[in-house]
């Protein structure tokens, strides 16, 4: 398996899908709630194309027109979710020709990069693949994290990043800071905070972040 866990930033990207039924609306779904600019090239679509077109604007375009070579030029990343086999390897080989990753739907073989079943709470995003073989089983295993990290996870990891930014302004040994948020990031401490208002959190882990630095012997914290 040559494949690497690998999160891409996408957001104002161009991305190209060719296909106009349900697979591709899910992938052109999830690539604008990335924030990507996407073009979606098909002779005929689905007519759930028309409702997301009205709901995001120039961020979408429809192309209906068969797929062509010259298309890819201006794309940094390709999904062909056809449901024509040959298409679809056209549009693989066009893109690693062209240097540009490619996703092809249910041909893992033909793929450059392949989409994992993704849980997201918040900012954290946890991603499972099985490398194409068994995508079901991908799915099965998202679905028994979604029970061990609830909603709260979201929440605790945006206080997370914002107690970051303030151990920054008020320690500055880099090694203290990381010793502080590893002991905050531990499963009991989540567990401890998992009925924190959001609002009431972050002051919480600052407090128990002074509690710590002086515990590790950190005086004079910056005002």
């Amino acid at each position: 398996m040559g494949y690497i866990p690998l999160f891409l930033n996408v957001e104002d990207a161009a991305c190209l899908v060719v296909g106009g039924g349900k697979t591709a609306l899910r992938k052109a779904q999830m690539l604008l709630d990335a924030g990507a600019r996407v073009v979606i090239i098909s002779p005929q679509f689905d007519s759930a194309f028309a409702d997301l077109q009205s709901r995001c604007g120039r961020a979408l375009t429809l192309r209906q027109e068969t797929y062509s070579t010259s298309d890819l030029s201006a794309f940094q990343l390709v999904f062909a979710a056809t449901n024509q086999h040959a298409l679809n390897r056209t549009i693989a080989e066009d893109a690693r020709r062209n240097g540009i990753w490619v996703n092809v739907v249910d041909e893992p073989d033909l793929c450059s990069a392949i989409c994992g079943a993704v849980l997201q709470r918040g900012p954290v995003q946890m991603a499972v693949s099985t490398g194409g073989i068994c995508p079901t089983l991908a799915v099965a295993l998202r679905d028994e994290l979604a029970v061990q990290y609830p909603d709260t996870t979201g929440t605790f990891a945006a206080a997370m990043g914002n107690l970051r930014d303030w151990l920054r302004e008020h320690c500055p040994e880099m090694e203290m800071r990381k010793r502080v948020l590893h002991r905050l990031a531990s499963r009991e401490n989540r567990d401890r905070c998992r009925g924190w208002e959001p609002a009431a959190l972050l002051p919480k882990l600052q407090h128990d972040a002074e509690q710590l630095l002086r515990e590790f012997g950190k005086t004079g914290l910056r005002d």
